[in-house]
């Protein structure tokens, strides 16, 4: 994209619980690798909220990038991150979110709203997620994406998609809409990115741009 600046922060190195108190490069700590029953370690995730807030405050006002032009997201943590930033601090009206392989950290705060931010109203995110995933289980998730979008009253989008067929297109964006969560799934793809995710994001990333 030539009208597009691309930036891909690294995790600092940290000791990480879940790897046995090994360091490694890690967004904040995980006590394990169970994305539905660990305990999730509050005082980390808030410092990497605040990280990530700092690097899109410094894109914002050094290079004079609107806020509703900037797109965050990742994969695994740095997806899980990327929403959990999105949704809960004061900035202003950031231009969508995209999430492959990941999860909502601190689930039960947001969808009870008692750490929700605002401006999240006609917000886009991308959601994509492989039917096998084994570390971030599909159905599960999907039903907090589910939940999610009924919390942010944007609509949720459900894409189960098919391999041998045209996935996401610009005509899919403009019947639906932009805002709100579009759920992608990607059939026998575990805990990984596929040509199918990649292009299909590519397609949102455009249409959250060209707005």
């Amino acid at each position: 994209m030539d009208y597009a600046k691309i930036v891909f922060p690294d995790a600092p190195m940290a000791p990480l619980t879940a790897n046995k108190g090994y360091s490694m490069h890690t967004w904040f700590d995980l006590t394990s690798y169970d994305s539905i029953k660990r305990h999730e370690d509050k005082p980390s995730l808030s410092l990497a909220v605040s990280r990530l807030s700092t690097l899109i405050a410094q894109e914002h006002s050094t290079h004079n990038i609107p806020f509703e032009r900037i797109i965050i997201g990742g994969f695994s943590q740095g997806a899980a991150l990327s929403v959990l930033t999105r949704l809960t601090t004061l900035q202003g009206r950031i231009g969508g979110v995209f999430i492959i392989s990941s999860y909502l950290p601190l689930r039960e705060e947001v969808l009870s709203k008692d750490i929700l931010g605002p401006h999240t109203a006609n917000l886009p995110i991308f959601w994509g997620h492989g039917t096998t995933d084994p570390q971030v289980p599909h159905d599960y998730w999907k039903s907090i994406a589910q939940q999610l979008a009924t919390t942010i009253e944007v609509p949720f989008l459900d894409s189960p998609g098919d391999r041998n067929e045209v996935r996401l297109t610009k005509e899919d964006i403009e019947r639906d809409g932009l805002g709100g969560l579009r759920f992608l799934s990607y059939p026998d793809l575990g805990h990984w990115l596929s040509e199918e995710v990649l292009n299909d994001l590519n397609v949102w990333i455009g249409a959250v741009l060209e707005r």
